[in-house]
């Protein structure tokens, strides 16, 4: 909208000149043709083809640079975003870290390990959790004994329960199951502390009114990883992780990465709030996320970008976990059943598609930055463009025994000063693909 009343602006502005420059020298006596030959040039001198090119087709070639590298970007406008976002928000699983969650500690109390690991399975088997789908795959791995449930309800952040021969069971985070009256032994809340430090996501399971145990996952994080926000941090973004983690892990978590900060305990539509908050207080954000997972957050970005490999991955893993046949114990014996099936969700479109990992956004931003610089430096060059022929059409050097600027050399000069801002704009198809290579390749190093 404000590029369309940018451009009426000057198309104005460019007949207003040449109508009243016609209108000036009619009151000095000119005749018909001169008079012509005058609103002519002053029309094309102040034609504003410099300055409507000087953005266009840098954006243009940035956004071919970054395909050369195989980033996806969905328009111009969003090159034009990129150059000013200051805050790039996290999603942690699958993005941050690698997706591919594991078990490390099963810890007991008052009943035996697979017994534990058999109470979650059974929790979780209905789950449609990262985490939750891992303890469940997990304990049908190991071969749990997976119990029938009569109810089974799931709350983002907090945890999943179940009903179990009339038995309230629990998977969740500490704070939410004492939240529902569950006692907590002081040696399982210290033992799921120390662990929960060192980053990894402790998941407490209770049985009726106590807690029988926790089990931990880890998620890692490559160094790869932590290496590109390092560099993205160096230019100048502040990264901020929201996640559904405990506050213990969150704070492993940011130890490890050095991120800037990192909010916990939030649900999709908490995260989407600390967006908008982060908005409001002037931020220009960009979120990296799953376009299923992160729907809700994503939506309240400035700039929406997916990894094109961990979307993928995360797809095949969804899908994976959904087709997983679900033991049952009746009679002894191991039955399939079928997940009933949901009509498909409208996609969010992302504005950047990068292809491997965070790190490919380090050349998406050289570029945009590149672009604001090649930009004000041919709206420079259409200003002087504009400064030179306009009064010279006008008849600046009339008074002083000169002419008036011919048509046929206006057109020439508003020629050379558009053909010299495309010349100016191809500076950014200086093998861009061989710099963004470089930045990479450092990084690998």
């Amino acid at each position: 909208m404000k590029k369309i009343f940018t451009m009426r602006f000057l198309f104005i502005l460019d007949i207003l000149l040449a109508l009243g420059a016609v209108f000036a020298w009619s009151l000095q006596g000119k005749d018909a043709l001169t008079l012509a030959g005058i609103g002519t040039a002053v029309f094309i001198a102040a034609f504003p083809l410099p300055w409507l090119l000087s953005a266009p087709f840098a954006r243009y070639l940035a956004k071919k640079g970054a395909a050369d590298l195989g980033i996806k970007i969905a328009s111009s406008k969003v090159i034009k975003k990129i150059q000013y976002i200051n805050t790039l928000v996290l999603s942690k699983f699958g993005m941050l870290t690698r997706g591919e969650p594991h078990i490390t500690d099963i810890v007991p109390e008052g009943m035996s390990q697979p017994s534990l690991l058999a109470l979650a399975g059974t929790i979780e088997q209905e789950s449609v959790h990262p985490i939750g789908r891992i303890i469940y795959k997990t304990a049908l791995e190991r071969g749990a004994r997976i119990q029938r449930l009569a109810a089974f309800s799931e709350s983002p952040a907090t945890g999943a329960e179940a009903i179990m021969s009339g038995t309230h069971i629990r998977a969740g985070m500490a704070p939410w199951l004492k939240k529902e009256k569950v006692e907590i032994s002081a040696r399982l809340l210290t033992m799921g502390d120390k662990i929960a430090h060192k980053g990894k996501t402790v998941v407490f399971i209770s049985s009726g009114k106590y807690a029988r145990g926790f089990i931990a996952l880890e998620d890692e994080i490559s160094t790869d990883t932590i290496s590109a926000l390092h560099r993205l941090q160096h230019f100048g973004l502040k990264i901020h992780l929201l996640t559904g983690d405990a506050k213990g892990t969150a704070l492993g978590t940011q130890k490890s990465t050095g991120i800037d900060e990192i909010t916990a305990r939030l649900t999709p539509e908490q995260k989407a709030r600390e967006i908008k908050l982060m908005r409001t207080r002037g931020e220009i954000v960009a979120m990296i996320g799953d376009m299923d997972e992160d729907k809700i957050p994503l939506q309240e970005a400035d700039i929406k970008i997916e990894i094109a490999a961990k979307q993928k991955k995360n797809s095949s893993n969804t899908t994976k976990n959904d087709n997983t046949p679900k033991k049952n114990v009746a009679n002894g014996e191991e039955t399939a059943e079928e997940l009933p099936q949901t009509p498909p969700e409208t996609k969010l479109v992302p504005d950047i598609i990068l292809p491997n990992r965070i790190l490919d956004l380090l050349p998406v931003i050289r570029l945009a930055r590149k672009v604001s610089e090649i930009e004000h430096s041919n709206h420079y060059i259409a200003l002087i463009a504009f400064i030179v022929l306009v009064p010279l059409a006008f008849g600046l050097l009339v008074p002083f025994g000169g002419d008036f600027l011919r048509p046929d050399f206006a057109f020439y000069g508003m020629a050379l000063a558009s053909i010299i801002v495309l010349i100016n704009s191809l500076r950014l198809s200086s093998t861009p693909e061989r710099e963004g290579q470089h930045l990479i390749e450092k990084e690998d190093k």
